[in-house]
């Protein structure tokens, strides 16, 4: 405004802001912001992540052209028209738009018509809230005052107000994110985890007190490892193996008078779980990757776990993948429900189906 107001008659008014090529892009300026943005939104939520710098370039070409459409086709012939009928069908249109925005805004495009819905959260915070709503912070100490924060969240919980714990899971966010599902699936059980962001080897001192609890005589009876496997591999003693550790470990437990149980991992997929719910609405499809690729990563680890089971044949082996991944696709949802709430941790659904699953063809976890 000043610019123009104190200087209209000035040479850089005249000659450069008064040019035909920019006061053609002044014009243009309103409907190019208005189709520069779904454009770009449709991107990022279609791929679950920002678009290609190549794609966001296309975008802006396309959105010029758009942009010259609506002024000389829609723009234009609304503002020299003559008609009053013009007002009315303007604010109709403005109110279905602010109606289906706040349908929006409120939830309704979280669903799937034509019978289908994708459930479960996506992001880490409702999945810690509802952990921390249903269950109840570990009771050990020793663990307690040491265990992770996210945010507010104690990352050390049971599932009974007990201090005696039946089954405990050590791990990672990998252990963690099975929590709910096993506590769901064992509900006479008192199901604790326990976790660090390193491995979960008896030889790792930041497990000093998780193992000195859970291998006293008071301890659970029950314990599963697992972890993020494939993220935690470059965390193992540079002259040592996960099958040496691993071996270590669980013959500490089993000297200890433990059940040990040994899982996999589900897969990590290399796309965001929105990507899921705008491909479910759009194309009807059940977003996954081929199940070749996921065995490319577990192949570098699988083979170890494996080995320590035939090793020490007390200890039981889980696959837990197998209840992601099925006739060669491992899927990031299952029955039109998300499992995921990122790249590689279920969500609340995606614990409860696998939990469920652990423990329906593993009944002596029951016992």
């Amino acid at each position: 405004m000043l610019l123009i107001g104190l200087a209209g008659g000035s040479w850089l008014n005249k000659k450069i802001l008064g040019s035909k090529l920019l006061v053609s892009i002044g014009l243009l300026s309103f409907p190019l912001y208005l189709w520069h943005w779904p454009l770009l939104s449709l991107a990022t939520l279609t791929e679950g992540e920002l678009p290609s710098a190549s794609y966001r370039g296309s975008a802006i070409v396309i959105a010029a052209a758009l942009a010259w459409v609506t002024y000389k086709y829609i723009e234009t012939p609304i503002r020299h028209s003559e008609h009053r009928s013009i007002v009315g069908i303007l604010v109709s249109l403005g109110l279905i738009v602010g109606s289906l925005g706040f349908y929006i805004y409120t939830g309704g495009a979280t669903k799937i018509r034509e019978g289908k819905e994708i459930a479960g959260e996506i992001g880490h915070e409702q999945f810690f809230n509802y952990l921390t709503d249903k269950y109840y912070v570990c009771s050990e100490p020793s663990i307690r005052s040491g265990a992770l924060i996210y945010e507010r969240h104690v990352r050390c919980m049971q599932s009974k107000d007990r201090s005696k714990v039946d089954l405990a899971i050590i791990g990672d966010s990998h252990a963690e994110h099975l929590f709910n599902g096993m506590a769901k699936a064992l509900p006479n059980l008192n199901v604790a985890y326990y976790i660090k962001a390193s491995p979960p080897f008896v030889r790792n001192t930041e497990f000093k007190e998780i193992y000195d609890f859970i291998t006293h005589d008071d301890g659970p009876k029950k314990i599963i490892i697992t972890m993020h496997w494939i993220k935690r591999l470059n965390q193992i003693p540079a002259d040592s193996t996960i099958e040496d550790e691993l071996f270590a470990t669980v013959e500490s437990l089993l000297a200890s008078g433990k059940d040990v149980y040994l899982f996999d991992d589900v897969p990590r997929f290399p796309f965001d779980p929105k990507k899921c719910i705008t491909k479910a609405r759009i194309l009807k499809n059940e977003c996954s990757i081929p199940l070749t690729d996921a065995n490319k990563e577990f192949d570098r680890y699988r083979k170890q776990l494996l080995s320590v089971t035939q090793r020490e044949p007390r200890v039981k082996y889980v696959p837990i993948s197998q209840y992601v991944c099925r006739n060669g696709q491992c899927g990031m949802t299952r029955n039109g429900q998300l499992l995921y709430r990122d790249k590689n941790h279920l969500n609340v659904t995606g614990s409860n189906l696998i939990g469920g699953s652990i423990v329906r063809d593993n009944p002596d976890l029951l016992r």
